[in-house]
């Protein structure tokens, strides 16, 4: 029976999942879409980077290479969004990024050229990001007053 107080409610499992979902929008937006947290098409790697990153001599020496690309998609070793994860989920929301190394190349790339990741001063989702935050939370509230309007309510009549 789900009573009236619980519907803005959420749980560690809501929060947890949704920073997942979260952090795979993140990857798909930088991997695949080439955009910045604004939403804007990466800048085009330098000709000498986007030549030594296509012939896999990008790389420190011992590394391991996981993208060719000519098209900046900030994907060198595959670390840096690999890493992107769900480090805490409570009631009360859910904390994602990255620490450590992979922590430091996001905030190097936030102030070289528009290779923003995620924006560190502000909201830091791209619109296509907080729309889905926000559609879940719109979701996850309609879907507990449907059964909050299912609950019959009993009034009786005399002793």
């Amino acid at each position: 029976m789900v009573k009236l107080a619980d519907i803005p409610k959420k749980t560690p499992q809501f929060w947890y999942a949704l920073s997942e979902k979260v952090c795979n929008a993140i990857r798909d937006r930088v991997q695949k879409e080439h955009k910045n947290a604004n939403g804007e098409t990466f800048s085009n790697y330098s000709e000498w980077y986007a030549n030594l990153k296509s012939q896999r001599k990008a790389v420190y020496r011992g590394g391991s290479q996981a993208s060719t690309s000519t098209v900046p998609d900030m994907t060198l070793t595959g670390k840096t969004m690999a890493d992107l994860k769900t480090f805490e989920a409570n009631n009360n929301g859910a904390t994602l990024g990255w620490i450590g190394l992979q922590a430091g190349i996001v905030e190097s790339l936030h102030n070289h050229k528009n290779y923003r990741i995620v924006n560190l001063n502000g909201d830091p989702f791209a619109k296509k990001e907080m729309d889905m935050i926000m559609k879940a939370l719109e979701d996850d509230a309609d879907k507990k007053i449907k059964a909050y309007c299912q609950t019959p309510t009993i009034i009786k009549i005399g002793a």
